[in-house]
């Protein structure tokens, strides 16, 4: 044999051998988890594209043959692992990290806060963080902002990095704020990344535990201490401003944020707007709770004292209470408003249809507007900066003292501690100075 011939024999049992060791490769029982992409042989097409057929063991057991496709042998492998990588990473499921990630918001993670057992104000504020989430800013958009980071324009797989979260939440934090980043922060944990672990996209939530200052780098502000309380002469001058007010007087916008009002829809806004008001200078209320009080919750004593049961679903802190209307002309408006309404819907609901609540951000801007009104007639200064908090810090001043603080407590739904540190207007030393005789009080 010569050498050339000894040469090619070589050659051709290394080609049997390699063959074969491929073939047993093949067909070697798979782990779970394994898959063939990286060792199966491209097949030509007649149309000179590639196929690769794959087989692919699950972590659960189950088998499956797949294909991937390429115009090149190297680019049909490198589909076929990534396929499989995939495949292997969703475990097969309906969801695949190439999916839009908006997609599977609108189809998985809505249904499921639809189906939750929440209140009012925590569904409106999950709703609310979706939008911020995927970058859908009304307010933005009026400012002529835009998200550059929401997940509108991801797929699961880009939109759940790392840096694309901190991206997410640092922009929502900047342009509204740490604790409406931090609501964000809650609807994606519960609803979407905790279902995408559920489904097998992702193996877990990677920004879990993180604090969001640090992911964020925005730093909640500090509250200043204490409220700002009117006195009784102002509160009562704004009272009986409110309760004398006729907007068919005022001045009204044929057009905001694009859309055209009818004059008499504007007043029915106002109206709205004067009751709420009312609703929470005489109540204490907060206007999250003020917007979901229906009549089912009105009672009326022998005595003519109009209560309200504000229930769990509705209470801040899920802390149901009962609370008093504490102006006799007040709750003689409202009752008015009851017979208009037949005793159905909000209290004060939306204005073209009370038998829905009033969306929150519309009421927050007309009430802005009025007490801004409110602050050009009376000449009180404090409304041009203090919203209905106000309220709270004011009727607690009027009461602290003449009832128990389990009284105040449950009127206004707070502790103590939370009363001294936000309700509870240290600015107003008249009463100290009173009490050490340094003023005549006579």
């Amino acid at each position: 044999m010569t050498g050339h011939e000894a040469l090619l024999r070589f050659h051709a049992s290394a080609q049997d051998a390699y063959t074969d060791s491929v073939a047993r490769a093949s067909t070697s029982r798979l782990a779970p988890g394994e898959h063939t992409a990286e060792r199966s042989t491209p097949q030509e097409l007649p149309d000179g594209t590639f196929r690769i057929t794959f087989t692919l063991r699950y972590r659960d057991g189950r088998r499956q043959r797949k294909d991937a496709y390429g115009a090149t042998k190297g680019e049909a492998r490198r589909n076929a692992k990534q396929k499989a990588k995939d495949l292997l990473r969703t475990s097969g499921g309906v969801w695949r990290l190439s999916d839009p990630l908006p997609d599977y918001i609108e189809k998985v993670t809505r249904p499921a806060i639809e189906k939750a057992k929440l209140g009012d104000l925590s569904r409106e504020r999950y709703e609310a963080g979706l939008r911020f989430l995927l970058g859908d800013c009304a307010k933005c958009k009026r400012a002529g902002r835009r998200h550059k980071h929401g997940f509108k324009q991801h797929t699961i797989g880009s939109g759940t990095t790392p840096r694309a979260l901190e991206e997410t939440f640092t922009e929502i934090a900047q342009l509204h704020g740490l604790s409406t980043a931090k609501s964000c922060r809650t609807v994606w944990n519960k609803y979407i990344a905790k279902r995408l672990v559920f489904d097998g996209v992702m193996d877990f939530n990677p920004v879990m535990g993180e604090r969001l200052s640090d992911l964020t780098g925005v730093e909640k502000p500090e509250r200043t201490r204490g409220g700002r309380a009117l006195t009784r002469k102002e509160y009562d001058l704004t009272l009986q401003w409110l309760l004398e007010a006729d907007p068919t007087d005022w001045p009204v916008s044929h057009k905001k944020y694009g859309w055209i009002w009818r004059p008499d829809v504007q007043v029915d806004t106002f109206l709205a707007g004067i009751d709420m008001t009312l609703l929470q200078m005489t109540t204490g209320l907060r206007q999250s709770e003020a917007r979901f009080v229906d009549w089912s919750m009105v009672h009326i004593s022998p005595d003519g004292v109009m209560s309200i049961d504000v229930p769990k679903h509705v209470a801040k802190g899920g802390h149901p209470r009962v609370v008093l209307v504490l102006d006799q002309r007040v709750a003689e408006r409202l009752l008015k408003r009851r017979d208009e309404q037949h005793g159905k819907g909000f209290i004060v609901g939306a204005p073209m249809d009370t038998l829905k609540p009033w969306h929150r951000m519309r009421c927050g801007q007309v009430c802005k507007d009025l007490y801004l009104r409110i602050a050009q007639h009376t000449k009180i200064e404090l409304f041009e900066e203090h919203r209905s908090h106000i309220w709270r810090t004011t009727l607690r001043s009027f009461y602290v003292g003449k009832v128990s603080e389990a009284v105040l407590n449950s009127q206004f739904g707070h502790s103590t501690e939370v009363a001294n540190l936000y309700y509870t207007d240290a600015s107003d030393l008249g009463g100290l100075a009173q009490a050490a005789d340094l003023v005549d009080t006579e």
